[in-house]
């Protein structure tokens, strides 16, 4: 039934921690709405009252349990390569910035492509290297240390060849089943948002048409998985025949070419751009050195030089750019061919490997080229991390005026693709070291007690690096310490600026409310606490990528590491494994249900831009569905108050600047703990810095006044203001400072502090949600 012209449609975007619709609607009973499960996981909830608003609640959460989450929360590596991806400080102004930032488009793939590969290696090491190749062998007797009756595999007789093949199967299944749950994700979650779009920065980037990228990234990392697997398979048996004079050795030679162009395929897959959405590229022609020179007269000929390079430059760019787009179809069909074909090269490999052979061969020491395949990607990876960060400091050149605080000093993007690389090869050590654990023997030496079979050194310096970590990590909690006592003295002069009396009165209140106040300020000092676990191990990193290339491990740096190697090595699989259970189970419980959710749902805003195999994006398709809704009520005459909390407030504010300028003209926009200015910005500063806050606003304001109030508690240590700096304007009534607790309950016996929730019982968002209802019923009318 279609609401009345006179009646305000409250629709509330809820947070990250995934309420029912009755928690977000504050009665009973609810019903269903419109159902959109056709084009994914998110619901709208409709309760009607005998009121002048009729609430509606937008649930866009993923429909998925919290199993499936720590699941993706294994693949951590894969998200964090695709925020980086998106983490820049600036978007491009003229042709040279307009390349810095595709070169960290691209480079961001590569380091994402460099990921799987690790992956993969890491499954490859433990299945084919100390399985099959070391564990397995004759002369090996670790298999019957094994418990019973898995001990009984080291009575099959089966030669090298067939082992190894057998132990391609696993990794080749790993690679199945991230196929599957990209390939499943990206049906029900990557499409087209089917609604006009904005000419802005996030319209540039193909935030809204990711389906795309990921359907040929998919195709490439599945390519670059399967080289991965058929290059250790066939590498190690080319060397056995080349020794023993088998004429099979050249059928090997050849299927390690074919592998070879296959990777090629992947590299230039990742590397040829998709068409963009930005209508064209112009040089900067008003720099500061093209001024003076138009200024001088000697250099006036220098400033028309400049002038015909811009033009040629410019005609170039829209050249590469038609070609581009005219290109990208055949491109993706090519790499898609291409997976085809390396499917059957991988079918050819494991032919080749259980070939006829009447000799058989012992297999002994650590699979031939594993150890090299792990060093050489680790100083590719080291490579791209430093091209990645060349690549941004033009950015950040742009971005250093900047009026609003930039994390790391816009190098968000190399910090975080560095964390990520570290993750991934932490991970894929600790799977070696607790496979090691589990099939091999420990045996004690001058250099002190290890695992055999043992990783390769790459593997090693990770668990170094790791351990090296933790005790960073406590120099940290010490800084922090320190940071909190400045925090906490600013929280005391907070509680002493709302009430002089409440300390002399209540002690016992005044400190809680300090503590309170000083939780709120912590925020800002994460990314220089963070710095101090970056830097060290980064150091570590690169020295163990140098002496890893250099055939030394740990021992070479220092003799008596082994044991604080294997602790570290160990200790990443044990927070792991820690961090897949606690997920596992938090759905029976609310304080971990909330951790997990938040996790989750920053994670996987932002589209799969670099990474497939990252956890499904809901932001384009959430903002569409508030799109779609707000437009539809709108066109029947129904006014919308979009009341937002927390993370719903970036899709609510998102949604508000795709909307038709006839439907903007009859909606409010309500937030509340918004962290749009204080988390977003200062991470993904090209699209979310403050001045898209301030159009925003100047958009919902007219003669009337600005529509857009957004609630904010100096409780909070997420939210803030969006506008802090327009003081004296229209503007400056969209930033509203809510008492927390509110003054009527600050001389409470047990005050309640809200911090970053419970906004529906504010009494500020109760007041200010019945002006700005007041305001679209004035405008109705």
């Amino acid at each position: 039934m279609a609401d009345a012209p006179a009646r305000v449609v409250s629709l509330r975007v809820p947070g990250v921690d995934f309420p029912e619709a009755d928690a977000v609607l504050g009665a009973q009973p609810v019903e269903q709405v419109d159902d959109v499960a056709a084009r994914g996981e998110f619901w709208r909830w409709r309760v009607n009252r005998p009121e002048t608003n009729t609430p509606e609640a937008y649930l866009w959460g993923l429909r998925s349990t919290a199993t499936a989450r720590a699941l993706w929360l294994l693949l951590l590596p894969f998200t964090l390569t695709n925020l980086a991806y998106w983490a820049r400080p600036a978007r491009p102004r003229g042709v040279m910035s307009w390349i810095a930032d595709g070169l960290i488009s691209t480079v961001s793939r590569l380091i994402a492509l460099t990921l799987t590969a690790t992956l993969m290696l890491g499954v490859c090491g433990v299945a084919m290297d100390l399985v099959a190749w070391q564990c397995l062998s004759v002369d090996s007797g670790c298999a019957g240390s094994w418990p019973e009756p898995f001990n009984l595999v080291g009575e099959l007789r089966f030669n090298a060849y067939n082992r190894l093949a057998l132990g391609a199967l696993v990794p080749l299944l790993v690679l199945i089943v991230l196929w599957a749950a990209s390939y499943r994700t990206w049906r029900r979650y990557e499409r087209r948002a089917e609604i006009e779009l904005a000419p802005d920065e996030l319209t540039a980037a193909r935030f809204w048409r990711g389906r795309d990228w990921v359907r040929r990234l998919r195709a490439v990392h599945i390519i670059v998985g399967m080289v991965v697997v058929d290059a250790l398979l066939v590498y190690p048996i080319v060397q056995l025949d080349k020794a023993a004079s088998r004429p099979l050795w050249i059928v090997g030679a050849l299927l390690l070419g074919a592998l070879a162009v296959a990777l090629l395929a992947g590299v230039l897959g990742t590397i040829a751009p998709l068409p963009v959405a930005v209508a064209e590229v112009r040089a900067v022609r008003n720099g500061p050195a093209v001024l003076r020179m138009m200024r001088s007269r000697r250099l006036k000929a220098g400033a028309r030089v400049h002038s015909r390079l811009a033009d040629r430059i410019e005609a170039g760019v829209a050249t590469f750019r038609r070609r581009a787009h005219a290109a990208a179809p055949a491109i993706s069909v090519a790499v898609r061919v291409s997976a085809w074909a390396t499917v059957g090269v991988t079918i050819a490999s494991l032919a080749y490997a259980v070939g006829p052979r009447r000799v058989p061969v012992a297999s002994g020491g650590a699979l031939p080229g594993f150890a090299t395949f792990v060093a050489t990607l680790s100083v590719i990876q080291v490579a791209l991390l430093v091209a990645l960060g060349l690549a941004s400091a033009p950015l950040c050149w742009i971005a250093r005026h900047s009026s609003h605080r930039l994390a790391w000093r816009g190098f968000v993007a190399p910090v975080v693709a560095t964390v990520a690389t570290m993750l991934a090869v932490a991970e894929a050590a600790s799977l070696l070291y607790f496979a090691a654990l589990s099939i091999g023997e420990l045996e004690t030496s001058g250099a002190g007690r290890a695992w055999l079979p043992a990783p390769p050194y790459p593997y090693e310096w990770a668990g170094l690096v790791f351990a090296v970590a933790m005790g960073a990590t406590l120099l940290a909690v010490a800084f922090g310490a320190v940071r909190w006592q400045v925090a906490l003295g600013a929280g005391r002069r907070m509680t002493d600026g709302r009430d002089p009396r409440l300390r002399r009165e209540h002690p016992d209140r005044a400190g809680y409310l300090d503590h309170a106040h000083a939780r709120g300020q912590l925020f800002e000092s994460m990314p220089g606490l963070a710095l101090v676990v970056f830097v060290p191990i980064t150091v570590l990193s690169v020295v163990g990528v140098v002496y890893s290339a250099l055939g030394r491990g740990p021992a070479a740096l220092l003799p008596n590491q082994s044991t604080l190697t294997n602790l570290g090595a160990w200790s990443i699989g044990l927070i792991a494994l820690v961090l897949v259970l606690t997920v596992a189970r938090a759905g029976n419980t609310t304080p971990g249900r909330r951790l997990v959710s938040a996790v989750y749902a920053m994670a996987t805003f932002w589209p799969r831009a670099a990474h497939p195999f990252a956890a499904p994006s809901h932001g384009p398709r959430a903002v569409a569905d508030i799109v779609r809704r707000v437009t539809t009520l709108t066109g029947q005459g129904v006014p919308v108050l979009l009341a937002a909390h927390s993370h719903g407030s970036v899709l609510a504010a998102m949604a508000v600047r795709n909307l038709p300028p006839a439907s903007r003209h009859d909606i409010a926009l309500l937030t509340s703990a918004c962290p749009l200015t204080r988390l977003i910005a200062p991470f993904f500063s090209a699209f979310f810095d403050p001045d898209a806050s301030i159009k925003l606003a100047d958009s919902l304001t007219d003669a009337d006044g600005t529509r857009w109030t957004n609630l904010y508690r100096v409780t909070d240590p997420i939210g803030g203001a969006v506008c802090p700096r327009l003081t004296g304007t229209a503007l400056d009534a969209v930033d509203v400072l809510a008492p927390d607790p509110p003054d009527a309950a600050l001389h409470d016996v047990e005050p309640q502090v809200s911090g970053h929730g419970s906004y529906l019982r504010d009494p500020a968002f109760i007041e200010a949600h019945e002006r700005l209802v007041k305001t679209l019923t004035h405008r109705a009318s």
